[in-house]
Parts: C-alpha cells; structure tokens; sequence
C-alpha cells in the first residue's frame, strides 16, 4: 500500500511539474505571437495556473493537512486555464497547454478522491479504538462492581 502511495504521489507530482512548465512555456509562446495571445485575461490564467501547480506541488511533497484543499483549487485553475489556451484552437501549443492542464486537473481530482478515501478509514480506525476503550472501560467497571 505504501509503494502504491508512493507512485500515485510521483505521478501526482509529475503532472503538476509538467503543468507547471507547460503554462511557462506558453506563457513565452504568447509573448512571442502577440495580438490576441497576449490578451491579460489568457496570460494571467497561464501565470495562476503555473504558480498553482507549483504551490501544490510543494503542499504534497511537505504532506501538509491543506494539500487536499490547495489540489481542488489547482484542478479548478487548470481547468480554467484549459479553457483559455483552448480558445487557440489553430495554434499547436496553445492545443497541448489545454490538454495538459485538463489532465493535470483530472489528476488533482483523483488525488483528493483517494486522500478523502483515506480519511474515511482513519476515521473508521478511530471509531473503532473508541468503541473497543468504551467496552473495556465498561467491562472494568463491571468488575469493580
């Protein structure tokens, strides 16, 4: 279970790094074409979603208690940013930032699905020592009786 954790994290990180670096890259893309890609709206979206995915990737790798929290909002930009760069159908790289970040954002998602996933059982675990210390403390008070 720890190997597997350890994977979904890699890969988790890996797609963020490669979010991250794709919405530089266009970012650098849309200076150089001008016009319309240089319009505030798309470049800010482009630099939020970077910063994010760098943002998140540092939460993840620390194990914060708000990476869950960070991650939903990273999928919510990346998917924003998507729809942006998708906006430039007819240029190459606007095409792959999009469907980078809509992978990134799916990926965001499946990892809150399983931390949420994890969380379920922590909190089962812990109703069940609850309930096991409730029935030993009524068991000792019963033979104290």
């Amino acid at each position: 279970m720890e190997q597997e954790e350890r994977s979904e994290t890699i890969d988790l990180i890996a797609n963020l790094d490669q979010c991250e670096e794709e919405c530089l890259s266009g970012i650098r893309h849309s200076l150089e074409e001008g016009g319309d890609f240089v319009k505030k709206e798309h470049m800010v979206w482009m630099m939020d979603c970077a910063d994010i995915c760098d943002l998140a990737k540092r939460f993840v790798l620390r194990d914060s208690e708000y990476a869950g929290d960070i991650l939903n909002l990273c999928s919510l930009i990346c998917e924003d940013c998507a729809e942006s760069c998708s906006n430039y159908f007819n240029d190459e790289h606007m095409v792959n930032c999009a469907k980078v970040c809509r992978n990134c954002a799916a990926v965001c998602r499946d990892a809150i699905d399983l931390g949420d996933e994890e969380e379920e059982e922590k909190m089962q675990d812990l109703e069940e020592d609850e309930s096991d210390a409730e029935e030993r403390a009524e068991a000792e008070e019963k033979e104290n009786k």
